[in-house]
């Protein structure tokens, strides 16, 4: 994400712009390492966009005032300052994964080929990748989509802007076309998921995220004075009134506005949008304290090196989950450490400003020479890094490919049973109204002997029936729906329920209309969990569902990747602990250390790991039956 520089020396350094790219840059890193604290910590995104479109036309235009704008000095400074951080975070990361995560390289390559050519978020999207819940597609390199945003952005912003200014000195002010474009792309997002657009469309897509960058051009293109004027109608007091209440309402967000929520989409990110325009124009104000205070220490620094430290935070949190690092404060702190250091030697070493090592030179030329050679050097290893990535992207196996053969088959498979399973309930009530209205017979009366007799051989009958043979209905993912065969060979009478990128907390409805139509048996496997986290409200809801009487049965979640496994199995097992009736099957404490199981996304077993996931589950079941 690129976050604005003071491009001209002679440009007034904007009061609160550091502190408020300080804090944006803040609310991100946070959701991403506490994403279950701070749930709207990806609001730090669009007041990044305001903050970048604000400082591209304000900047740009007092250029083109004073005869000092070029297209080509535009596209050159972009260039120097986004690639070269880019190029050494991607470099290193990936020879870093190449020795130590190698497998996590395979098939990397379009994803970064995407990164650098600017168009990441329609990758993800093609990926059908939502932010919220990555799971065959986790990569270090993920959060990368908002700079593709930018990217394109800076791409056609000079063109426009340069006829934007040649429109205006013929007397057409069309500055409110961008406001009117803001409004647009609001209304997009809102009215995709009202026609129920894909999540991961709506907050990926360029056409409904440009909102916040437009506004912030339109701010910027509205003269300073013209706004100063306008704020200077109200009292201090209103002023700081209206601050302490966008502020109470970005913190309210932050911690409860959930990714996943509908209000999201149709106010939620518009809304806080145009609160966070507000809080930038007041920001501003030199007669106020607050942009002063915004500019303090903390806020500055995480702000000045904000483009490096959104680079690095990410991929280092997601090597330390990958190589299943438990959370806890020493982790957690140590993360830290090693990304803000990683930002802080790419920030200094990129611009040249390694002042604390100029001291032990006495000759400068000597030690710039020294700099530029240790620059190649790191630039060359970031280049070998590439080298890497691309040779283990080329080794990746056919596994994926086979992968979405077998679940496309196996969902017509399940597809074909759920219709013979509706067929014979159709024959069975036929067969009901039939006898119906037939002649009754008359009941023989039996004896109390005769009857006992009965109910005991019924009951010998039962026990001694293998637990397999039982109605069970196993409910889950793509993991059970790659294992269908498997499954359905342990247990022939079962009614599986699976499908790709299923939810926990998608199914209620599900469970309903299963409780409804009797497909839901009496002893029910549930196997979900694996495409994100949900909160543990989402599971009661499900039990509650399934009421006490029945015998249920969760899957732990693995994937070597999977940034919420462990959070999700906490979960599971809380809920274990809650509900008697609920016993776990533990796939995770058994496939890690076979990791010969799982195919090579690091999530789905292959041919062998699914007859062990159905052993698994059937070894499960049999000894709870004791």
């Amino acid at each position: 994400m690129d976050l604005e520089k003071k491009q001209v020396t002679a440009t007034k350094r904007i009061m609160g712009l550091d502190g408020l790219r300080g804090l944006s840059i803040l609310l991100v890193i946070l959701y991403h390492f506490f994403p279950r604290v701070v749930k709207g910590g990806y609001l730090g995104v669009p007041l990044l966009f305001i903050l970048s479109g604000y400082l591209l036309s304000s900047l740009d235009t007092k250029k083109w005032n004073k005869d000092q704008y070029s297209i080509k000095t535009f596209y050159q400074s972009r260039v120097k300052r986004i690639y070269p951080p880019l190029f050494l975070f991607i470099g290193f990361i990936s020879l870093f994964c190449y020795l130590f995560l190698p497998r996590l390289l395979n098939g990397r390559t379009p994803e970064v080929l995407s990164a650098f050519l600017g168009y990441n978020n329609f990758w993800q999207i093609a990926q059908n990748a939502s932010y919220f819940d990555r799971v065959t597609s986790a990569s270090p390199f993920t959060h990368l989509w908002s700079l593709a945003i930018e990217l394109q952005f800076y791409l056609v912003w000079p063109w426009v802007f340069v006829i934007y200014q040649k429109a205006k000195a013929r007397g057409n002010d069309y500055r409110v076309l961008f406001l009117m474009l803001t409004v647009i792309s609001m209304l997009c997002m809102a009215f995709g998921y009202y026609k129920g657009v894909d999540i991961s469309i709506l907050y990926y897509h360029t056409a409904t995220r440009i909102s916040a960058i437009l506004l912030g051009v339109w701010l910027g293109l509205v003269r300073s004075s013209k706004i100063t004027r306008f704020i200077e109608q109200f009292s201090v007091n209103t002023l700081y009134s209206t601050i302490g209440a966008i502020l109470a309402v970005t913190i309210l967000a932050v911690f409860l506005m959930d990714g996943q929520s509908p209000s999201t989409y149709y106010i939620g990110l518009s809304m806080m949008t145009f609160l966070f325009g507000i809080l930038l124009i007041l920001a501003i104000q030199n007669h106020l304290a607050f942009g002063r205070l915004l500019d303090n220490p903390v806020l500055t620094y995480i702000g000045s090196r904000g483009y490096e430290l959104y680079l690095w935070h990410y991929a280092v949190m997601f090597i330390s989950n990958s190589l299943k690092i438990k959370p806890s404060f020493i982790s957690l702190t140590i993360q830290f450490f090693i990304f803000i250091l990683l930002a802080e030697f790419s920030y200094r070493l990129i611009n040249n400003k390694l002042y604390f090592v100029s001291q032990w030179f006495n000759d400068e030329t000597a030690f710039q020479q020294y700099v530029k050679m240790a620059r190649n050097v790191l630039y060359g290893v970031s280049a070998l890094g590439l080298g890497l990535l691309l040779v283990a992207s080329s080794k990746a196996d056919d596994s994926k490919s086979k992968l979405e053969a077998d679940l496309a088959a196996n969902s017509e498979l399940l597809a074909k049973q759920r219709e013979k399973a509706k067929e014979n309930q159709l024959e069975e009530t036929t067969i009901d109204m039939t006898n119906e209205t037939e002649t009754t017979v008359a009941p023989t009366v039996e004896s109390d002997a005769e009857s006992e007799a009965e109910q005991e051989t019924t009951t010998v009958t039962q026990d001694s029936a293998e637990v397999t043979q039982q109605p069970i209905t196993i409910i889950g993912d793509s993991v059970l729906l790659g294992s269908v065969k498997e499954v359905q060979a342990a247990f022939p009478n079962a009614y599986i329920e699976a499908e790709e990128s299923r939810q926990a907390y998608e199914v209620a409805d599900l469970f309903r209309h299963m409780i409804a139509n009797g497909t839901m048996a009496n002893r029910v496997v549930i196997g979900l969990g694996t495409n994100g986290y949900f909160d543990i409200s989402y599971g009661q809801e499900l039990m509650d569902l399934l009421g006490p009487d029945r015998e249920v049965y969760w899957v732990t979640v693995y994937g070597e990747f999977l940034q919420w496994e462990a959070s999700t199995n906490q979960v599971i097992y809380e809920l274990a602990s809650q509900y008697p009736n609920l016993k776990i099957v533990d796939w995770e404490s058994q496939v890690k250390n076979h990791r010969e199981w799982i195919i090579d996304d690091g999530i789905h077993p292959d041919i062998g790991g699914r007859d062990q996931y159905a052993r698994i589950l059937k070894e499960t079941i049999e000894a709870n039956q004791l």
